[in-house]
C-alpha cells in the first residue's frame, strides 16, 4: 500500500506545475517578441524625437522670422518710401526667402508688398500681393483686403481690365469689408473706360448702400455731374 502511495505521489511530482509552465511558455513568447517590442519601441522614440524636432524647428523658425520682420520694419522707419524701399529690400529678400510659410514670413509679405506700393514699385507690389493672396487664401477679411490691394496695384499699372476684376471679386464677396471702396473703385475704371453709365451705376449704389462711407460724396458730387 505505502509502494503504491509512494508510486502515485511520485508520478505526481513527476507532472509539471501548470503555474510554472504557464510562466515558462511566457518568457518563450516574450523572448520571440523580444526583437519586435525592440523595434515597436524604436519606433515610437523616433515617432517622438522626429516630433519634438520639427516641434522646435518651427519654433525657433517663427522667432528668427519675427526678429527679421522687426528688424526691416525697425529700419524702414519713417524714411521716405523710396529710401525706405531701398534699405530693407534685401532684408525682405531674406525674410521671404529663408522663412516663407512662417507666420512672421507671411505678414512680411504683406508688408513688403505695402512698401513696394508706396515707392512706385508696383510690379514687385504685385507679385508679392499675388503671393499673400495664396497665403491667406483661406482668410476671406485677408483675401478683401489683399484684392482691393491688387486692384489698386493693377490700376497703377493701367491694367484696367485686371483692376476691375479684384474689384468685383470683392463687391461679389460675403464678406462687407472693403466693398464700398470696390463700388467707388469699379466706378471709377468704368468711367475710366468710356463707360459712364456702367460707372455711374456702380456709385449709385454705394452711394444708396453705404450712407456712412468715405466715398458717398465724392461718388455724389460725381453722379451729379452726370
Amino acid at each position: 500500500m505505502a509502494d503504491r502511495v509512494s508510486n502515485a505521489r511520485k508520478k505526481e511530482l513527476e507532472q509539471p506545475d501548470p503555474f510554472i509552465e504557464s510562466m515558462y511558455k511566457s518568457l518563450e513568447t516574450a523572448k520571440k517578441l523580444k526583437k519586435q517590442l525592440l523595434w515597436g519601441g524604436c519606433i515610437i522614440a523616433s515617432i517622438i524625437c522626429i516630433v519634438s524636432i520639427t516641434v522646435y524647428t518651427i519654433h525657433a523658425a517663427e522667432i528668427k522670422a519675427s526678429v527679421m520682420l522687426n528688424d526691416a520694419l525697425k529700419t524702414y522707419g519713417t524714411q521716405k518710401p523710396k529710401e525706405g524701399y531701398a534699405s530693407v529690400k534685401d532684408q525682405f529678400g531674406s525674410l521671404l526667402n529663408e522663412y516663407p510659410n512662417t507666420s512672421s514670413g507671411k505678414i512680411g509679405r504683406v508688408r513688403f508688398a505695402e512698401i513696394c506700393y508706396e515707392a512706385g514699385e508696383y510690379e514687385m507690389a504685385s507679385k508679392h500681393y499675388l503671393s499673400a493672396l495664396d497665403d491667406f487664401k483661406n482668410d476671406p477679411v485677408m483675401q478683401n483686403i489683399l484684392m482691393s490691394s491688387m486692384g489698386h496695384t493693377c490700376q497703377e499699372l493701367k491694367k484696367y481690365q485686371e483692376a476691375e476684376k479684384y474689384f468685383k471679386s470683392i463687391a461679389e464677396s460675403n464678406t462687407e469689408l472693403m466693398k464700398d471702396d470696390a463700388l467707388f473703385n469699379l466706378g471709377m475704371v468704368s468711367i475710366a473706360n468710356g463707360e459712364n453709365q456702367k460707372g455711374i451705376d456702380f456709385l449709385k449704389k454705394l452711394s444708396s448702400g453705404y450712407e456712412k462711407s468715405m466715398y458717398k460724396t465724392m461718388a455724389d458730387e460725381i453722379i451729379a455731374r452726370n
